[in-house]
């Protein structure tokens, strides 16, 4: 019971966030990423969440879906090097080694894959169009 008394606290609080204005209730939102991926990381901000990504029309699929594990890898890779160094950055409490495998498939139009919160905001991110707006 106090569990759901505590999600439904911070849904509520996420929906104040995200939705609301000093002028009143927003109905859209300028981010590519929707309130309910943000909320699945709030709840589990170290577990990797499934996502389902919209391709561009003028980008081949399976083209986009190589590229993405290319640089889901190459993100982990090169924090794993990292790690043991002296004075190495902290990513968060879970460490790259510990970070399950990278799950991805795809469908023309859409690549569904599962991120961890920081490959959400340091891969994925960037390369959608609000980014460069």
């Amino acid at each position: 019971m106090n569990n759901n008394k505590s999600d439904s606290a911070l849904t509520e609080f996420f929906n104040t966030l995200l939705f609301e204005t000093p002028s009143g209730q927003r109905f859209t939102q300028d981010s590519p990423i929707l309130g309910n991926v943000w909320l699945a990381y709030a709840r589990q901000p170290h577990e990797p969440v499934d996502l389902i990504l919209t391709v561009k029309q003028d980008k081949p699929t399976g083209k986009a879906a190589l590229e993405l594990r290319k640089m889901i890898s190459k993100l982990r890779g090169n924090r794993l090097e990292s790690e043991g160094e002296l004075g190495a950055p902290d990513f968060g409490s879970i460490k790259q080694a510990d970070k399950k495998p990278i799950r991805l498939t795809y469908i023309p139009g859409q690549i569904a894959v599962r991120l961890y919160f920081d490959e959400l905001l340091r891969v994925v991110l960037p390369l959608t169009p609000t980014a460069f707006s």
